[in-house]
């Protein structure tokens, strides 16, 4: 790899960045708010199914089976998202360990000036979806999420 061949990568990498940036920026309140209503939408569900079967309602009644069906929709929605999110980390990481398994200790001074530019300016873009400083959206928060429903139905029954 060459010094014409790194600033090219670098140009791509930013214009990408930008665009995730820009993303992140306009789409953050709804999806935020889309994860926070499918996961009151996960507990509320099995509550409402539990609810019904003790009124005597067959969990093979239409309305069960719509409930059971927007269950299962709904987890695979906050599971498809959580996934996407967990992707976007991951092409970040893969990007910073990339950069630095290139063969940099055997490149000129103004590679590994530029090099270490770039990592720097990696580590500062940090695209992680976060609900607060400690809460990252990715597929942790999903088991996290499922973990807690089914604490929550097994202390309801």
């Amino acid at each position: 790899m060459d010094l014409s061949n790194l600033i090219v990568i670098i140009q791509d990498h930013q214009k990408l960045t930008k665009k995730i940036h820009d993303i992140f920026d306009e789409m953050r309140p709804i999806i935020l708010f889309q994860l926070l209503s499918e996961s009151i939408l996960m507990s509320l569900i099995p509550l409402v199914l539990f609810l019904n079967s003790n009124n005597g309602i067959s969990l093979t009644s239409t309305e069960s089976i719509k409930l059971l069906s927007a269950e299962i929709a709904n987890t695979g929605h906050l599971f498809s998202a959580c996934y996407l999110f967990s992707l976007i980390d991951i092409y970040n990481d893969t990007i910073n360990f990339a950069l630095y398994n290139c063969n940099w200790t055997e490149m000129n001074i103004n590679f590994k000036k530029l090099l270490l530019f770039t990592m720097q300016m990696n580590n500062a873009n940090n695209f992680k979806l976060n609900i607060s400083t400690n809460i990252i959206v990715n597929l942790k928060l999903f088991t996290n999420l499922k973990f807690a429903v089914a604490s929550y139905k097994t202390y309801a029954n």
